[in-house]
């Protein structure tokens, strides 16, 4: 039976060490990152995910993240959100946390429930490890933007 996740719902069903674990090996595994950094980051996406999860409940029945593979062989993942009224796909730059904790989540790759977290934490975290620091790097954004 197929059954409809939220993000809410994984981070409630994955242990966090294997969502780390998944991180790590996706994302950082091949850089050159010391021990400490990797525990840095660690502790962040731990943080990360409280803070999700300390959310309050915020369902939107029209809009789902969705995952799909581009490239050759599943290589690169592509994580954004998709419209059903309006049936576009839309980037997760600076989308607020809120928005996204109680929709579902449509995956048309075939991957464990740890990795499909990975990816999805990975492009939430992409500007910043909470709401603060990604509207603080949206608003820097915007002002470079004006200035020119």
């Amino acid at each position: 039976m197929f059954t409809k996740n939220t993000l809410r719902d994984l981070l409630i069903q994955c242990d966090y060490k294997f969502v780390f674990n998944s991180i790590y090996k996706k994302f950082y595994q091949s850089e050159k990152y010391t021990n400490s950094q990797i525990v840095e980051y660690d502790l962040r996406y731990s943080k990360v995910v409280k803070e999700l999860l300390s959310l309050p409940k915020n369902p939107k029945e029209n809009l789902k993240i969705y995952l799909a593979s581009v490239g050759l062989g599943n290589i690169d993942i592509d994580v954004c959100l998709f419209d059903e009224v309006e049936d576009e796909l839309f980037s997760f730059d600076f989308v607020s946390w809120k928005d996204i904790i109680d929709i579902e989540i449509f995956n048309t790759v075939k991957m464990t429930q740890a990795d499909t977290l990975a990816y999805i934490l990975w492009e939430i975290t992409f500007w910043g490890f909470s709401e603060k620091e990604i509207q603080k790097q949206s608003k820097k954004i915007q002002d470079e933007s004006n200035e020119k």
